[in-house]
């Protein structure tokens, strides 16, 4: 991909289809963990987005960015309340690391996974 290259980041938000992501949210916020097949649609979902999105975006301003998460579920949390609800008009962009030493990894891709 040339880094001249337009993109339009709003043709990139898509919500995932067939997931109560806001349920799904809230339950894992709530510590209460989805399940299996649950879990399954949300990765296969998000993978099959995550393929077709170039891996560099020309992004206009604002955008929130947010790295360094590893796992730390209650400051993912903080960070997302603060940041707002994800849209097309409120884009937040991950540069990684969301799960790693933090005992909530899972629950913290998840979150990160539902919210795409």
């Amino acid at each position: 991909i040339s880094t001249n290259q337009n993109i339009n980041p709003r043709k990139y938000y898509t919500k995932m289809q067939g997931t109560n992501y806001n349920q799904v949210i809230a339950d894992l916020k709530d510590r209460k963990l989805p399940s299996v097949e649950s879990v399954k649609a949300t990765l296969a979902q998000a993978k099959d987005l995550i393929k077709k999105e170039p891996n560099v975006l020309k992004l206009e301003a604002p955008v929130v960015v947010i790295g360094n998460i590893n796992g730390q579920l209650d400051d993912f949390i903080d960070i997302l309340n603060k940041a707002g609800t994800p849209s097309a008009d409120n884009r937040l962009l991950f540069l990684g690391d969301l799960v790693c030493r933090g005992k909530n990894s899972l629950e913290t891709l998840l979150i990160a996974l539902n919210l795409k």
